[in-house]
């Protein structure tokens, strides 16, 4: 935050889900803080919770909700109708959610508390310096990426996203006598309920996902060393890489942003679903079809252009 574009740039466009003071700043309509006041406090307790104010939210979830790609149905009324708890969003919704534009026009305190960062924040395939943020996982979860982006239509959301508690449902599922915030799943009592031998499913998933992953990042290496622009083959395995390429290839030379152009469309696409699944980081468990969907999508654009 205090780079030199910190206060031009960094902070508006980062600090809202990045620093908790600049949050609080966005949410009180008040002046932003300075790069050193932005940097020093991060999402603490008060991002999500407000312990002087009572909050309603209406709970999207409350009722029964059916899958349609797997006929399972949820009953969701552990909770009731409203959650009252002080946080400042619900636990769960599905309402979609892709924070582009400014603070002032993208938020929305119905979406839920893990969703007002955790979405893509509007990247597209059309983007040319950057993979997309590692921030999908509510987009995943509702599998609500844009088909004119993908190549694949939006799907209706997991079974996951039906939970009445949604993201906290699994990733906190406190043991007993342990108390805190980890975030980081420790227990697979609640997918007991529903998956036999859920760490087995869990390994048999995310191995399956990474072999898709696998096989599409050395579909783009060919096309980049066999096929590419010849302006573009100077960069061997990198050509199909973006601008500042992501972690799949590693640091190095990659086409500069005037050289994207030699791209083609269906390229960019297909790195765009790649690094979608990548950097989102659940492999298959937030919503397992649709992000199979996706690399099976991303093949079948290199494909198309290889035997072009």
């Amino acid at each position: 935050f205090t780079g030199s574009l910190g206060s031009a740039y960094f902070i508006p466009n980062c600090g809202s889900c990045h620093s908790g003071t600049t949050r609080a700043a966005l949410l009180k309509n008040a002046p932003l803080p300075s790069g050193h006041e932005a940097g020093a406090v991060g999402i603490a307790c008060a991002t999500c919770h407000d312990s002087h104010q009572q909050f309603v939210h209406t709970n999207r979830l409350n009722g029964l909700q059916t899958n349609l790609q797997t006929g399972l149905v949820i009953s969701n009324n552990q909770l009731g109708r409203v959650y009252t708890n002080q946080m400042r969003y619900p636990l769960g919704s599905l309402v979609d959610s892709h924070s582009t534009g400014s603070f002032s026009t993208h938020y929305n305190p119905e979406i839920n508390v893990c969703a007002q960062c955790h979405n893509d924040r509007g990247d597209s395939a059309s983007t040319l310096d950057f993979p997309p943020h590692r921030s999908s996982q509510y987009n995943m979860l509702l599998g609500t990426f844009r088909k004119e982006d993908t190549g694949v239509p939006s799907k209706q959301a997991s079974t996951h996203a039906l939970m009445e508690k949604q993201c906290v449902a699994c990733h906190m599922q406190t043991p007993v006598g342990a108390a805190g915030h980890s975030f980081k799943v420790q227990s697979y009592d609640l997918c007991s309920n529903c998956h036999v031998s859920p760490e087995l499913l869990v390994q048999f998933t995310t191995n399956a996902v990474l072999y898709q992953i696998q096989r599409d990042k050395a579909a783009l290496d060919f096309w980049a060393v066999i096929k590419a622009p010849a302006a573009l083959r100077k960069y061997g395995a990198k050509a199909w890489e973006y601008a500042n390429p992501g972690s799949l290839s590693g640091a190095g030379p990659s086409p500069s942003a005037a050289e994207q152009q030699w791209i083609p469309e269906a390229i960019r696409k297909a790195r765009f679903n790649l690094y979608l699944v990548f950097n989102e980081g659940s492999f298959g468990v937030h919503n397992g079809p649709y992000a199979a969907d996706l690399l099976s999508a991303a093949y079948d654009f290199v494909l198309d252009e290889l035997e072009e």
